[in-house]
């Protein structure tokens, strides 16, 4: 470095036609340059070399596991996922347009054949319906009630879904067992017959009197397709075009 200062300090020299006084301020000139370059290079080797050995892998690594993150978030966000959120949020859901879109989204992800019974065994609560233009004046005027349905085996054993829609708080509700048997055909398809219905009206509740039973002439077969099951939330679809999404009662607001 001291010869490539004083070869650029006599070249500076010659080139100017400076006198022999000029060296030395050129001389100084040339290496202050001289060390400002040095000192730029090594402050990048500083960077270069250690990242080139390996030896800060967490700022090598950093992007990638930036990526890694926001891969596994997008993985969480399912509609499923969203779907329940939205049905299950304290607020008013979506617009009815975007909550069937929603639903489909979520519907396109089940593999109808995965379809196990036990896991539907239990306890749901509805949480949204659409009625479609068949449906029976029995289902139009119940809709809009708080409801639950629970895949039980009743007294005689048999299994079926017990739908309660309350119609006044717990002393006034609509109950009908609908039996069902798993479809040959398509595993996901519950073909049933309304077995038995009533309307229950608790009276005399003080005395621990059993509520007032009146029979309701509710009958009818059909089918109903499981679209999309999990632990938390399931979707079905009536042979009426009904659409129908329940969830588990805990997970309600």
């Amino acid at each position: 470095q001291g010869l490539v200062c004083l070869f650029d300090a006599w070249a500076s020299c010659r080139l100017a036609s400076a006198t022999d006084d000029d060296f030395a301020p050129h001389l100084f000139r040339c290496c202050a340059a001289q060390a400002a370059a040095m000192q730029l290079m090594w402050s990048k080797l500083l960077l270069v070399v250690p990242w080139a050995l390996g030896l800060i892998p967490a700022q090598r690594n950093a992007p990638a596991t930036r990526v890694v993150r926001l891969r596994a978030a997008a993985v969480v966000e399912t509609p499923a996922k969203e779907l329940l959120a939205t049905l299950t949020a304290p607020e008013p859901a979506a617009r009815t347009e975007q909550l069937k879109n929603l639903i489909e989204r979520t519907e396109a992800t089940f593999e109808p054949r995965a379809f196990e019974e036990q896991n539907i065994k239990g306890s749901w609560r509805l949480r949204y319906q659409l009625d479609a233009k068949a449906a029976t004046r029995s289902q139009k005027a119940l809709a809009g009630f708080p409801a639950d349905s629970d895949f039980i085996n009743d007294e005689s054993g048999r299994r079926v879904f017990r739908n309660v829609a309350r119609l006044s708080s717990e002393r006034v509700y609509v109950v009908a067992d609908v039996a069902y048997e798993v479809g040959d055909l398509l595993p996901n398809r519950l073909v049933s017959d309304i077995s038995a219905a009533g309307l229950y009206v608790h009276v005399g509740r003080r005395w621990n009197w059993k509520p007032l039973r009146i029979p309701l002439p509710i009958k009818g077969k059909g089918w109903l397709d499981v679209t999309y099951l999990d632990d938390s939330m399931r979707v079905t679809r009536g042979n009426r075009g009904g659409l129908f999404v329940h969830v588990r009662p805990e997970l309600c607001p």
